[in-house]
């Protein structure tokens, strides 16, 4: 399922993005890390978007790699 299907499905309607990241950190380094990326920083910061969804998986053959996403959208 692709990004606006996801969204979509999701009930957020117009403008919407998307953080990804991959690697073996916890949710504070993620933040910090993505905070100090522009792109993904103005995302976050966007007074538009108004909801949220923060979600990771763990590597099957790493455990301590997770693959997060960080969805907004309003």
């Amino acid at each position: 399922m692709g990004f606006a299907s996801r969204v979509k499905g999701n009930g957020i309607a117009g403008a919407a993005a998307e953080n990804i990241a991959e690697g073996r950190f916890d949710q504070q380094k993620l933040f910090d890390i993505w905070m100090h990326s522009a792109g993904h920083r103005r995302n976050m910061l966007d007074p538009h978007f108004t909801r949220f969804g923060l979600a990771y998986v763990r590597d099957g053959r790493d455990g301590s790699r997770r693959y997060w996403s960080l969805v907004l959208g309003k």
